[in-house]
């Protein structure tokens, strides 16, 4: 069986937005909200697939079982270098809200959903390399006032 990556982002379209989904390498993220995340990832539908692949097994995300109790072990590789380039230029923009990223193993149901504010991640790059499977992540990008 294979994994599947799924993603989105939430927010306001613009010019600066749609350049940078258009001009990633990898991956490619649409915009959506959670709830058009989850019924694609239900039904198995490639609307919010981040890769064209028949399956994500090949990608530093999507293919790496990385040891979650040895966390400070990985590899930093191109691919997950642009999602950490991505979401930092997200974080840039005023209007975006929420990115969502989800590994998931076919034929294996949701486990449910993670919330995380960027600034609540200290090492994005360990944070990618160590997605778990079957989880959404909510990852919030507008700046937290106390």
């Amino acid at each position: 069986m294979c994994y599947y990556l799924y993603g989105t982002v939430e927010g306001d379209v613009n010019e600066n937005l749609f350049n940078k989904l258009n001009n990633m390498k990898y991956f490619k993220f649409k915009l959506g909200t959670y709830s058009s995340l989850v019924s694609c990832i239900k039904k198995g539908t490639e609307e919010f697939r981040l890769t064209n692949g028949m399956c994500d097994c090949a990608t530093a995300i999507g293919g790496k079982n990385p040891s979650y109790d040895n966390a400070t072990l990985y590899e930093v590789d191109e691919e997950i270098e642009e999602y950490v380039e991505f979401i930092q230029s997200l974080t840039e923009l005023r209007n975006i809200k929420n990115l969502y990223i989800c590994k998931k193993y076919n034929r294996d149901k949701l486990e449910g959903i993670i919330e995380l504010q960027i600034d609540d991640i200290d090492d994005l790059n360990l944070f990618f390399a160590n997605i778990r499977p079957n989880l959404i992540y909510k990852i919030g990008l507008y700046k937290k006032y106390f």
